[in-house]
Order: C-alpha cells, then structure tokens, then sequence
C-alpha cells in the first residue's frame, strides 16, 4: 500500500510540474517592442522588417515626428562605434521594466551578458529611452495595437503546448531558478535570440525571444509546429553558452581552425566569432537531442543532421554520437557540465579538415540553370526558372529565397507556383513572373535541397541576372 501512495505521489508530482510548465504563455512585451522599434527607427537592418505589413506602416507614421529624436542619434552613433545589433539588443530589453518610465529591473546581478554594452552606454541608453518613452507617448501607441498582439499570442499558445519544457531539466541535469519566459516580438523580422536575465539571489529567467515566421492572409503572424525547433534553440542557448563559455580556454584553439574553414557561412548567419559557433554547435546538437527525445524518425534526425552540417557546424554528427553517451550514462555524469571535459576532448580529436573535406565530397551541387548568373538583358517573358544537379535528388525538398541583394530584387511566383522535379530528380523547375528592365536576385539555399541519401547542396547557390526592356 505505501509502494502505491509513493508511485501515485510521484505521478501526480509529474503531471503537477509538466502542467505548471504548460502555464508559459507567449506575450508581446512593451519593453522588446520599444527596444525594437528605437532601433528600427534608427535603420538597424535587422529590425527594419514590413513583414507585418500594418504593424509595420502604424510604427512608420506614429514615430515619424520622432526620426530625429536624440535616442535615434544615439543609437546610430552606438552602433558605429560598438556594433551593437541582433542578439545584444534583445539581451538589454529583457533587463528592462516599465513602470511609467524605463528602468532597468530591480536586483541584477549583472545588467547585460553582451560584451558590446558599456555600463557608460547602458546609463545613456536608458536615460535617452526613458525621455523618448515619455516624449512619444509610446504607451499609447502600444496600447493601439493590443487586439493584433492579442491574436499573435493566442496564435502561438496553441504551438507553445506542444513543447516538453521537462526536457530541458531532465536533459541538463538542473533548473534555472527563475522562469521560462516566451516574448513575440512583432519588429524582429525572422530573428529570434535567447538571452537571460540573472538576480543577486541567484534566481535567473530565461527567455526566447521570437521573430515572425508567417502571417496569414489577414496580415497577423501565425505560428505551426516548424516553431518549435527555433523555441527549444533559443531556451538552449541559456543552457549551452554557459557550459561553452567555462571551457572556452580549452577548446579556442581548434576552435579557430573550425572557424577559418567555414567563416563564410559562420558570417553568412552573422556569427562572427568562434566561440559564437561554438554556442551554435552545441545548442543545435541539442536540439536534434531534444528530437530524438520525443521519438522523431530516424531519417527527420538524419535530415536535421544534415542541415546543420551543410550551414558549417560541421561536427555536429560526432557530438551527437557523444551526447548519446552522456545520456546513457547519467549515473556518472549528474549534468551536462560534469560532461563537458568529454565534449572538449572530442572537438580536439577531430581534423577540421578532414570533416570538411569529407563532408563537401558527398554533397550535391547545382551545375546548370537555364538562366545563368550575371546574365543581362533576359527575356522578361521567361516562364521556367530550371536548375539542373549533378546527382539524382530526394523530390520531397526544393525551395528558393531571398538572394545577395535583398527582398526587393526577390522575383514574383504563381499563386500555384508549379515547382517540380523531371522524371529523372535531376532537374527542378519553378514558375516565375519577370519584368522588363529589372534587376532579380534568388537563392537556391543548401537545406532546401537533398540528394536521395540526405546529404544537402554544398552551398547555397545564388543568382543574380536582369531582364531586358519590351
């Protein structure tokens, strides 16, 4: 009978917590909207986003009175002389509070984990938000966009109960002592960070701070289970820079070897640094974890693998593998920390070279296009944009983006776009609608596309060419 009361007590305990962790709700937040928007305002590329095509227009004619207000200035001047932008801008926001004017939040322990912010730029920045809170009325204009805020947070509950929030403790072996926390930021564009905010008590709150992915024919964002892997990315990233930055010393070295080898897709993703794809390598193995923690299938583990590799974290196969170890073997191992000598170890094993030689080898490559890269003057009355590969391709992958030049050179597609693949998967082909006299940039990116092993593009392909006059 006791045996039964034990067993019961713990079942009830676990669906208690997982319960308390379903509690999360996601929120636009008026201190990442203000950060977002100041520093759009300011032409911060990041943040200049119309994705929202409404949100986006009541922010352009609210605050123009506002373009030269001394915040703006500042903020310009900040991000020459420091390039703060992406990440270090969500990671001041979430330190902030809002009680009828900006401050920063009582009991921090430290104000930001960014090295870029000075606490003498910190004091500034928060003086000059304050004043331009209070000169422009923000929360007004905050409070006028509550039912569209309203709609992205219930379309977002809906994913957000689908996530296991007990992973993250049962994977790393501890909890933070604060809260999970979910932001919808609305000004973000496609970019998403996951910083944390740390109190003298030792209480720390973890965020993920979420870009828009898609918006529905109304105009409001809309959120599906393709969300997911970015939210426990993002929570992983409090996890994971830790546990890289106590053993950096360690690893810097073959770090940097890493590094010069696929800097150009470490930029291409703006990860500067090596210890930055350190963070990457490790948070994104730990998601492919989290993955085969709730039994996703082999060949969507592979796949993931795969499209890690092909954006240059390229040992993220090996550490996997490594992973799996530490999880079979948690009586040694209490947490991830006590493992991470072992993760040291491996990285410094490997050839960088090697890996990526490797690697390259059994990737496809486009070969052909029917229009070719720098082409001028082509027929605006073109039809068929056709690539053509050097191997047969899995015809269950395929896609174009947005090219080197930016959205506005991005060409327009067909409703019914009529993508598909010839009899043979080498070929792929799409509709597209040319104008005359326009120039067009499109990219082909690696994880869209996968030859019948798995294995994607070597690199993205772009392309850039213009059309000619009628």
């Amino acid at each position: 009978m006791k045996r039964l009361i034990v067993i019961v007590f713990f079942a009830l305990t676990a669906i208690a917590s997982y319960a308390q962790e379903s509690l999360i709700q996601p929120k636009v937040t008026e201190q990442t909207e203000l950060v977002s928007i100041a520093f759009r305002l300011a032409g911060a590329d990041e943040f200049v986003n119309n994705d929202v095509a409404g949100y986006a227009k009541a922010i352009d004619e609210y605050f123009k009175p506002y373009l030269k207000h001394e915040l703006i200035q500042f903020i310009k001047k900040l991000r020459l002389t420091t390039s703060i932008g992406f990440d270090a801008v969500m990671s001041m926001a979430v330190n902030l509070d809002i009680k009828g004017g900006v401050m920063l939040k009582e009991n921090l322990a430290n104000v930001s984990h960014d090295k870029r912010w000075s606490e003498k730029n910190i004091q500034r920045f928060i003086e000059l938000l304050n004043r331009f809170y209070l000169d422009s009325k923000f929360n007004d204009f905050f409070n006028s966009q509550r039912l569209l805020f309203q709609k992205a947070e219930n379309n977002f509950s809906t994913v957000l109960k689908e996530v296991d929030f007990n992973w993250f403790e049962k994977f790393y072996g501890f909890k933070p002592k604060g809260s999970y926390n979910l932001i919808i930021s609305l000004t973000n564009g496609r970019g998403c960070y996951g910083p944390s905010v740390k109190y003298i008590d030792g209480h720390e709150d973890i965020y993920a701070v979420m870009g828009i992915q898609q918006i529905d024919s109304s105009g409001v964002p809309i959120y599906t289970q393709k969300t997911i892997p970015t939210i426990i990315h993002e929570f992983n990233h409090s996890f994971c820079n830790p546990l890289i930055k106590s053993q950096y010393s360690n690893m810097k070295p073959q770090a940097s070897d890493f590094f010069k080898l696929v800097k150009d897709k470490m930029y291409a993703q703006k990860y500067g640094t090596p210890i930055t794809m350190l963070y990457e390598t490790l948070v994104r193995t730990c998601v492919i974890k989290y993955y085969q923690h709730i039994k996703a299938s082999e060949k969507r583990i592979n796949g993931m693998v795969f499209a890690e590799k092909s954006k240059g974290f390229i040992w993220t196969d090996e550490l996997l593998g490594l992973l799996s170890k530490y999880e079979n073997n948690r009586s040694e191992y209490a947490t991830l920390n006590d493992f991470m000598p072992e993760i040291v170890k491996l990285q410094n094993s490997l050839s960088p070279k090697k890996l990526v030689s490797d690697f390259e080898n059994n990737c496809p490559s486009i070969i052909y296009s029917n229009i070719k890269n720098g082409s001028k003057k082509i027929d605006p009355s073109t039809k068929i944009l056709l690539v053509r590969f050097d191997r047969i391709m899995d015809d269950g992958f395929n896609g174009t983006s947005i090219g080197k030049k930016g959205e506005k050179f991005f060409p327009e597609f067909p409703v019914n776009g009529g993508a598909k693949w010839d009899s043979t998967k080498l070929e792929w082909s799409v509709q597209v609608i040319l104008k005359p006299n326009k120039d067009y940039s499109i990219s082909f990116p690696a994880q869209f596309f996968k030859d019948e092993k798995g294995y994607p593009l070597k690199d993205t392909y772009y392309l850039d060419f213009s059309t000619k006059g009628n």
